[in-house]
C-alpha cells in the first residue's frame, strides 16, 4: 500500500498481473498469497478469466495472519505444482521486501527444487507513505510516518542463481519477457524474428506451468509487530 508508485504498489502489481493474464491466455496459472501464513487463492488452471475477476479483491486486510514469511508461500506453490502433477514449474514472485535472515533459507529452497523463478520487485529505495484503509497513514510509536523502502540489494544474490530472473517494476518498462518461463521466453523471442510463420505454444505439452506468487502488504495496526509486504514487507513498528 506504499504510494512511492502511483497510485500504490499493490495497484501497480495488479496492472502487471492483468497484462500477463490478458496477453498470455494460453498459460495455465495459479495464485498464492502469503503474509504470516500462505494460502492458495486459485489452483493452477487455464481459467485465467476467473483470476482476473479475483484481482480487484486482493487487499492486505484479507490475510488472516500478519507477518512476512515467503518460504511458506513457496511451499504452498510447491503444493499446487504437486497437486497438478507438475515437475518443472515456473514461479513468479511479486514482492517488495525480503528480510536479511530469510535470504539463506530461500536460496537453499530454490537450489533444492527444479522450478524456474522470476522475481518482480515492486517499490523504490526511497519508500512511500502507507495509507491503511479506515486507519490513516502508518506511523511508528513516535508518530513519525513510516516510509518502507524496497531493499533491492537483498535480492541481488537470488537473481544470480541458476534459473532465476530478477526484474524491477517500473513505469517505463512494460515488457513481460522477464516474467515468462524460460522456454516460452525463448520461443517468443524467436517468433518476433519471423513474421511469416505462426506458432502456437502448448504449455501442457512443454511441461511448463506458471505459478503466480503474490503477497499483499499488511500492517499491524494495534500491536507491536511487523508490516508485511506485497510481498508483505516486515518492518518493526
Amino acid at each position: 500500500l506504499a504510494d512511492d508508485l502511483t497510485p500504490n504498489r499493490l495497484s501497480r502489481a495488479r496492472f502487471r498481473i492483468t497484462d500477463l493474464l490478458t496477453q498470455h491466455p494460453e498459460l495455465s496459472i495459479g495464485l498464492v498469497g502469503y503474509a504470516g501464513s500462505a494460502h492458495a487463492i486459485s489452483p493452477i488452471s487455464e481459467d485465467n478469466q476467473t483470476l482476473l475477476g479475483m484481482l480487484p479483491a486482493l487487499n492486505p486486510v484479507i490475510m488472516p495472519s500478519y507477518g512476512a514469511n515467503p518460504l511458506l508461500g513457496f511451499e504452498m506453490a510447491k503444493s499446487l505444482f504437486e497437486g497438478a502433477r507438475i515437475n518443472h514449474g515456473h514461479i513468479i514472485w511479486i514482492t517488495d521486501d525480503l528480510e536479511t535472515d530469510q535470504k539463506a533459507t530461500l536460496e537453499n529452497w530454490i537450489k533444492q527444487h527444479d522450478y524456474s523463478l522470476s522475481i518482480l520487485t515492486v517499490g523504490t529505495t526511497t519508500g512511500g507513505a502507507v495509507q491503511i484503509p479506515n486507519y490513516g497513514l502508518l506511523k511508528d510509536e513516535a508518530g513519525k510516518i513510516i516510509l518502507p523502502p524496497l531493499p533491492i540489494e537483498r535480492f541481488t544474490s537470488l537473481g544470480q542463481l541458476d534459473n532465476v530472473k530478477l526484474s524491477h517494476l517500473t513505469t517505463r518498462d512494460q515488457s513481460l519477457k522477464a516474467l515468462m518461463p524460460p522456454v516460452l521466453a525463448v520461443k517468443n523471442e524467436n517468433d518476433s524474428h519471423n513474421d511469416n510463420q505462426t506458432r502456437v505454444i502448448h504449455p501442457l505439452d512443454e511441461g511448463v506451468f506458471l505459478l503466480l506468487l503474490l503477497v499483499p502488504l499488511v500492517a499491524l495496526l494495534s500491536r507491536r509487530g511487523w508490516i508485511l509486504s506485497l510481498s508483505f514487507v516486515s518492518l518493526p513498528l
